[in-house]
C-alpha cells in the first residue's frame, strides 16, 4: 500500500458471506495516507557516487540521469553505486547499473540501457 500512495486507489477487505460464493466488501482506510506520493520521494546518494574514471567519463551525464531515475523508485532507500556494465549492452547501446539499498535492507542492481535513459522524461 505504501508504494501505491498518491495514485487514488481504494482498498477493500473481501469476506465471503455465510455458505455462499458472494463476497461482502468493506473499504479499508489507507494506512500510508501521509506517505510521500509515488515517485515524489528522492532517496539519498552515497558520497562519492558516481565514481567517474576514464571508462565512464564519456557517459557521465547518462550515469547521473540513471541515478536520478532509480532514486525515485518506491523501494529505493539509498543509492550506493553506479557504473558501466561489463557484461550487458553493446558499444552502440551500453548498459549501466545503479546499486541501491532496498527498504528491506538488501542491495539491488537496477540496469538501464543508454536508449532507456534517453527515452525517459
Amino acid at each position: 500500500m505504501r508504494v501505491l500512495k498518491g495514485r487514488g486507489i481504494r482498498y477493500y477487505l473481501m469476506k465471503p458471506q455465510d455458505g455462499t460464493y458472494k463476497l461482502e466488501k468493506k473499504e479499508l482506510g489507507d494506512v500510508y495516507a501521509n506517505a510521500p506520493a509515488y515517485l515524489s520521494k528522492l532517496s539519498p546518494v552515497a558520497k562519492g557516487v558516481p565514481y567517474i574514471d576514464e571508462n565512464t567519463r564519456p557517459f557521465e551525464k547518462l550515469i547521473r540521469k540513471a541515478i536520478e531515475i532509480v532514486r525515485r523508485k518506491p523501494y529505493c532507500e539509498k543509492i550506493t553505486d553506479a557504473y558501466l556494465s561489463k557484461y550487458k549492452g553493446s558499444k552502440s547501446d551500453p548498459v549501466f547499473y545503479v546499486t541501491y539499498d532496498r527498504s528491506d535492507g538488501l542491495p539491488r542492481n537496477f540496469f538501464l540501457s543508454k536508449s532507456e535513459i534517453e527515452a525517459s522524461k
